[in-house]
């Protein structure tokens, strides 16, 4: 059997035929995958992912059939793929690990373009591109005091993502959980103090619709957000009162809240005579 296909492939008239069906069958099949992907998959920037995951495929297998079919010794061939495999991958393990984990992203749906992640303890942005190999992220933080762009496209290799952690600040409604801590000294009025701060909490903390809990529900995203409420925590220390405030915002307002909150809190407890903020010497 093999000896007759062998001779098959020494047939030039045959070997042209074969490529015109090559040719012809990876249009058809670029076609149907391509209709399916649009199909089954709603989101611009996934569907773009996937068909050009799918054509990378379609074309690297077009291409072993190619050589298969062109080569004069077919043995010979599979020879010299193994080799150039095995070279490949010792010189190229990199490369390879950025499209394994390339897959895993697509997969797995982990991040799209436009989401805020954060890689390892130190590369946080936005996601601009991202393809193959590399993720293209517009930073932010860093030297900057808050969360505002800095001004750098940074180029990560996708394989960070195999062997880093990754947070997604945009999954489901981009919500996250925010801490504020404001002292006051000892002898001011803790009732008051505390008073003050739930009502301005309660008024800057994200207010959840039903809508909100079933997308919550729908991303799994329950343990997360077990309570919807914000809270206003006492801690004592030594010369002072430690007020710990934990709310709900969205994560590209969370310096805006925390700003404003304070703000409030200030204003506030400055225009109140039994409480006074507590100041380092």
């Amino acid at each position: 059997m093999f000896r007759n296909f062998h001779r098959l492939l020494d047939n030039t008239n045959f070997q042209i035929f074969a490529t015109v069906i090559l040719l012809s069958v990876g249009l058809i099949l670029r076609g149907i995958v391509g209709r399916i992907i649009n199909n089954r998959v709603l989101q611009l920037t996934s569907k773009y992912l996937w068909r050009q995951t799918a054509n990378y495929i379609i074309t690297i297998l077009g291409l072993i059939f190619f050589f298969i079919i062109w080569s004069d010794d077919i043995k010979s061939f599979f020879q010299l793929i193994t080799l150039v495999s095995a070279t490949l991958i010792l010189v190229s393990k990199e490369l390879i690990l950025n499209f394994v984990a390339y897959m895993v992203i697509v997969w797995r749906g982990l991040f799209e373009v436009g989401d805020r992640i954060e890689i390892g303890d130190k590369i946080i942005g936005d996601v601009m591109e991202f393809g193959p190999l590399y993720i293209s992220v517009s930073e932010i933080g860093n030297w900057m005091s808050d969360d505002s762009a800095t001004g750098r496209l940074i180029k990560i290799p996708n394989s960070l993502a195999l062997t880093h952690q990754i947070a997604n600040y945009s999954k489901g409604l981009g919500l996250i959980w925010n801490e504020i801590e404001i002292s006051i000294t000892s002898d001011s009025n803790l009732t008051k103090a505390k008073e003050i701060a739930e009502e301005i909490v309660n008024e800057f903390s994200y207010k959840f619709s039903e809508k909100d809990k079933n997308e919550i529900k729908a991303h799994y995203q329950d343990l997360l957000f077990p309570s919807h409420q914000p809270s206003v925590m006492i801690n004592l220390d030594e010369y002072k009162y430690k007020i710990v405030i934990h709310y709900i915002c969205k994560f590209f307002k969370r310096r805006e809240t925390e700003s404003n909150i304070k703000q409030h809190l200030i204003s506030k407890f400055n225009i109140d005579p039994n409480i006074k903020i507590f100041f380092k010497a």
